[in-house]
């Protein structure tokens, strides 16, 4: 008995590895990979599942899939969610970012990189259902935050002094004023152009796989960046010469530790 129940299981692995390779012939992710994704689940999506696994272990097919797959089901559902004056395209876009941070409580893939948050989907739903759940979410977060000017994110400023500290040198105060500032600047950038310089910089995605996940025509991403590093040196006036990818990859990890950047784990309900 309990040996028949030990062979079931294999051969729907086997029967859904076999239908999503068969769905999505490119995505060449290995039948072990998938099986140790699954564990002990019987998710109701499984080949969904596969493509959420592939994605999650940072194949660059299964990412460019959901672009083509799953952005325009997507993007319908979130045209019709009241979203501050972020649009659907640009919710899609920073969903992408999120989805595809690092999950730091995984362990490393076989090459050191860290699986995507994207892992944390089970199959449990449909993935365009999680995708447009995860989008809602940061909607929400948007809208909040909105209300809320930099509420959270430079708590260090914030909290009450200790008296027993020493008098901050002009240098801490430079230090705490431009990461204010430069908080400010990075959340006035269209949510696109935050996105794109998370991946680019922050995650040191490629610029071309970074445009593609983003539905960026390849020509547009060079610009783009351009365009936001513009964008930032204007509003930080920075006069301690070039604003850099390597500067802007340091203040976006300080932005994102100080607490801007949600850190909630992903679920599907």
């Amino acid at each position: 008995m309990s040996s028949m129940m030990l062979r079931m299981p294999e051969s729907l692995i086997g029967a859904w590895f076999e239908a999503a390779r068969r769905r999505w012939p490119s995505i060449r992710w290995p039948l072990e990979r998938y099986r140790g994704h699954v564990g002990p689940d019987e998710p109701r999506h499984p080949i969904d599942l596969f493509l959420g696994g592939a994605a999650s272990d940072r194949y660059d097919e299964a990412w460019s899939t959901i672009h083509l797959d799953l952005r325009e089901p997507v993007v319908r559902r979130l045209a019709r969610l009241p979203a501050d004056g972020m649009g659907a395209e640009d919710l899609w876009s920073e969903t992408m970012a999120r989805l595809m941070s690092d999950a730091n409580d995984a362990s490393p893939l076989p090459d050191g990189r860290r699986p995507a948050r994207i892992r944390q989907y089970r199959g449990n739903s449909a993935m365009t259902t999680f995708i447009a759940v995860v989008a809602k979410r940061i909607a929400i977060d948007r809208f909040r935050r909105a209300r809320m000017p930099l509420e959270g994110s430079m708590q260090i400023i914030e909290q009450s002094p200790d008296p027993r500290a020493p008098e901050p040198t002009p240098r801490d105060d430079e230090v705490r004023d431009f990461a204010l500032r430069f908080s400010e600047a990075f959340t006035s950038l269209p949510p696109r152009q935050q996105a794109l310089l998370s991946l680019v910089y922050g995650h040191g995605m490629p610029k071309g796989e970074a445009g593609r996940v983003l539905g960026l025509p390849a020509y547009t991403v060079s610009r783009e960046l351009a365009d936001s590093i513009a964008h930032l040196r204007h509003k930080l006036q920075s006069r301690e010469g070039p604003w850099t990818g390597e500067s802007i990859a340091v203040w976006l990890r300080g932005w994102a530790d100080a607490g801007t950047n949600t850190k909630e784990p992903i679920h599907e309900s």
